[in-house]
Order: structure tokens, then sequence, then C-alpha cells
């Protein structure tokens, strides 16, 4: 099955109603260290291997088996979900979707170049860094099937889990993992690819795979993903990329933003800290600092299912990084803490058994002069 084939629907609905507090009370500040800009190596692939004990108290200070990706251009870190020491291990998003570091023009985006500088990979946000995939935010099909006392359901890119009680779904628990994923990652000369393997007691199983390429025309990169269900259960599910921008030690400053290229319904209207935030058309600029432990969330209301050259940019200091998805849009938003900037484009996707789908997403990144920089919206 091509992307042109997905199913779609306009997407669930908004999810934040109480979930802002919730989240500025989890991510702390200053989770990374100071560090300098690091050089671009020349144009390889390499892995590096280091293994450590899953550590017991967070932040951590290992190192992690990441493979690296680099060019004349940049530099792409993609930590290995396969080793003992992975940087990921929570219940929320797909592990094979961490990049830690992207390097290009003297300036690291997402986190320090030092990875040894890191968080527990058990906390389900901490950890969490670079584009980070998640399927079914607001909880996966089977999550209403699971007894509250214990009965399983399956989040894609997670694994099986285990329901602990009548609450609703909520994607800041720590559920339990009852059975992980297989992992493996393989190398070529200018690829990686991540792949998972699922099975589970309820039905579902499936086999995707995550292949990360450089660019060769501008800065950045491509994911492609692919979604294959062999087991005998339809899936149905929702994804997107987190997409943790952050430039250096940055933090959120005035002037700062995004803007999207799909059509939204009025009003976008801001939740959380919404008096820094100012909505213009088809972007938002922050008229202040981003206050501490302050948080922002704009939900982007579509009104149809978005196909084409759909995409948000997000602007932070002067470095933009815009997000191409690849697939149709259903729903849209963006998500700011003090320390990093979210585009989240999200897309419905089913696949009926013995079938895959697949779809290539874009991240490139610009540097802007900052004595001539223009506005967000241009």
């Amino acid at each position: 099955m091509d992307v042109s084939r997905l199913r779609v629907i306009v997407g669930r609905a908004a999810r934040w109603s109480g979930a802002l507090a919730c989240v500025a009370a989890i991510i702390p500040t200053g989770c990374f260290a100071p560090h300098g800009p690091d050089a671009v190596a020349p144009q390889t692939t390499s892995v590096r291997r280091a293994v450590a004990p899953l550590p017991a108290t967070s932040p951590t200070t290992q190192t992690t088996d990441v493979v690296v990706l680099s060019n004349a251009r940049c530099r792409l870190t993609v930590a290995s979900p396969d080793s003992p020491n992975r940087w990921y291990a929570g219940p929320r998003f797909d592990a094979g979707t961490m990049t830690p570091n992207f390097h290009f023009d003297g300036v690291d985006v997402f986190g320090p170049a030092d990875l040894t500088i890191r968080a527990d990979p058990r906390l389900h946000d901490n950890s969490a860094r670079g584009i980070a995939g998640e399927f079914d935010i607001n909880g996966p099909a089977t999550f209403a099937e699971a007894k509250p006392d214990g009965g399983s359901f399956v989040k894609i890119g997670v694994g099986e889990l285990r329901r602990s009680s009548g609450d609703d779904y909520a994607f800041y628990r720590s559920y339990e993992v009852v059975r992980a994923p297989t992992w493996k990652t393989t190398v070529t000369d200018n690829a990686a690819t991540v792949t998972q393997m699922c099975t589970s007691s309820i039905g579902i199983a499936y086999e995707l795979s995550r292949t990360y390429q450089l660019l060769d025309d501008a800065p950045g990169f491509t994911v492609t993903t692919a979604l294959r269900n062999t087991g005998p259960r339809v899936i149905d599910t929702e994804h997107y990329f987190h997409g943790f921008f952050r430039v250096g030690e940055s933090h959120v400053e005035t002037g700062d933003g995004a803007r999207w290229t799909f059509p939204t319904t009025a009003p976008v209207e801001p939740h959380g800290n919404a008096e820094i935030v100012n909505v213009d058309g088809s972007s938002l600029t922050f008229a202040t600092t981003m206050p501490a432990r302050g948080s922002v969330y704009v939900p982007l209301p579509i009104a149809a299912p978005a196909a084409g050259r759909n995409a948000i940019t997000v602007r932070r200091s002067n470095v933009e990084m815009t997000v191409s998805p690849g697939v149709t849009v259903t729903r849209a938003s963006f998500w700011s803490n003090e320390q990093f900037s979210c585009p989240e484009i999200f897309s419905h996707i089913v696949v009926a058994p013995g079938e895959a789908i697949t779809w290539t997403s874009r991240f490139t990144f610009r540097r802007l002069d900052a004595a001539t920089k223009p506005s967000i919206r241009e």
C-alpha cells in the first residue's frame, strides 16, 4: 500500500484540557549541560559502540550506542534502540526515533554533541530527544478493550503494555511493558535503519522500520517509515513526530515562533501561557520570553484532511527547522516549553492484515543572519 491509499479521518478531539499542567510538572528545566559546537566530520557513516549498565538515577552520564551519518553539510546522530544502554526505554515514544544531535553550520540542534549528557532512559519524557515519533498519543484503540485490572493493550512503537486501573489513557503515565519488541539496527554507506518486530497476546503484530538518510541539497535528513501488519487484526493508529527542537542551550525568546502551510479553520487559540503568543494567520510569534516552567499549546484545526506539500517551520534564535510529514495531515499542533519548541503533524493510518504502508518525512534546517533575518511569516 502506498501513501495515496492511506485512509484518513479528521483528527480526534483535542487532548489537552489538563495535560499541559501535567507535562509542565514532569519536564524539568536544565536537562542538558553546557556544550560547544563540534566540527563536522568527513562524509562517512560510522557506528560508535559502548555498553554500560542501565543507570538507576537521573540524570545519567553513561555513553550510548549510536549511528552517526555525516557529509560535508551536516551530521546526524541516531540512537540504536537495540543497545543494552539505549537512549530511551519509556512507554510513550518509539525508541527507534531518538536523534540526540543534529549538527550543521557550527550549530547543535536537538541536544549537545556530548552524548554522555542524558537523562534516565526509563522516564516517559525527560530522556526523549530529537524527532521522537509516537503512535496514539490519545490512546491506542486496544486500550479500551483491556481490563482495568491488568489487561493488555498494544502501543505501536513500544510494544504490549499493561493497563493497571480504570482511568482513561494518559501519555504521561508509566505503563508497564509486558512484551517489548525485538530490535535490530543496520547500517549502509549512506543510511541507517532501525527495525522493531512486535507480537502480542491480543492479536496485534507488526514490523516497523525507520530509515535515516542525509539530504544532498540542504542541511537535513529524511526518515522513511515502513509499517507492516503481520498479525490477524487491523492496525488503526495515529502517528506524529514530536520534534523536540532546540538550538544549543537556548530558551524560547522574543521573536521565536512557527508558521505552517496547510489551511486551518479560525480561530487558532493558544493554551497555557497564551498571553505571550501572537497568532497572525498561518504563523505565531512569541512576544516575550517563556517563563520558567511555562508552556504553550496551540491546536491548529484542519477543516478536512490536507494532502500535498504540508509543513510546519519552527524558529529558535537564528535557526529554523521545517518538518514535511510526507503523508496526509489530519490534524496538527504546536507545543513549547522554555527549552523545546515542537511542531506536531498528525496522520491517521489504517493497515489491513498482510499489508504495509511506507512514507518519507523530511527535516530541513537553515541558519538566518541575525542582523537581517526575516519575519517568521516569510
